[in-house]
């Protein structure tokens, strides 16, 4: 820290004044009379206790120095240990709404695409209205620590918007698309005889066939892409957006959260 740099330069002006005086006391004791050396020893008996109180005060205000400096290291290592424990509360998140993104990305191309991926609705996703909620003691902390309310205000939007979003991604993959499957899935076991498999991942063209018995569920997917399909809610406000816009969103939240703490990480000097 800077302080500490300061009293190191102290230290070493200090010693060689020292080395300066006790040079110029030898000199004078070598060189004066006996009269003289009484007169220089009432002068430096005087001059040490003043030197001793003013060596006091000294010590007193680096004490003090040195404990403000230790507050702050110790501060800067909570905040910095707080913005750690936000970015890694927020990579699982971002995760989930990079795979949710990619998911959808496929899902839209429904139309010519015959798509039967049991990962759509089986696989293991994070709650991202409970791990948006993980985010907050820290940030809570860490706001009232520096007193900047910046990342509460983005944490409140970044909250909502995911709690929106989990809702179109329930109405997309787990109503829409589930009915497609299911579908499929009845199909098959009519055709077939046979129960079905745990587990399919199938993503080729349709063959005229399957494509026209399954007109009306792919209408009802691309449904959900559409403009103004859906409806968030925020504040008691309704505001109209797309699934594929409102996910963005989402994730340019995200994002700013990221940079803030990124920014905010710090070495003390």
């Amino acid at each position: 820290m800077r302080f500490t740099r300061l009293i190191s330069s102290i230290i070493q002006v200090t010693i060689f004044a020292c080395i300066f005086l006790f040079a110029c006391i030898f000199w004078f004791y070598s060189n004066a009379e006996s009269k003289t050396l009484l007169l220089l020893k009432d002068s430096l008996a005087t001059a040490s206790g003043f030197f001793g109180g003013i060596t006091t005060l000294i010590a007193a205000y680096i004490a003090a120095n040195l404990f403000n400096d230790w507050r702050d290291e110790k501060n800067y290592e909570l905040e910095n240990t707080l913005l750690s424990n936000i970015l890694m509360d927020l990579k699982p998140l971002y995760i989930e709404l990079l795979k949710a993104r990619s998911d959808s990305i496929n899902l839209k191309n429904i139309e010519t695409s015959f798509i039967v991926k049991t990962d759509y609705l089986e696989r293991n996703r994070i709650d991202l209205v409970i791990s948006t909620l993980n985010l907050f003691p820290n940030i809570k902390i860490y706001s009232h620590l520096k007193n900047d309310y910046t990342l509460i205000d983005l944490y409140n939007k970044f909250d909502k918007h995911c709690y929106c979003f989990s809702h179109f991604f329930r109405i997309l993959f787990l109503e829409k698309y589930r009915i497609y499957y299911e579908v499929i899935i009845e199909e098959n076991q009519k055709i077939t005889g046979k129960p079905p498999l745990k587990y399919y991942d199938i993503f080729r063209p349709y063959t005229d066939s399957r494509q026209d018995s399954l007109k009306i569920e792919i209408q009802e997917v691309l449904s959900v892409f559409k403009k103004d399909a859906l409806t968030a809610e925020i504040n008691g406000v309704r505001k109209l957006t797309t699934y594929e816009d409102w996910l963005q969103e989402t994730i340019n939240l995200h994002d700013q959260i990221h940079d803030y703490c990124i920014k905010g990480l710090k070495v003390p000097n």
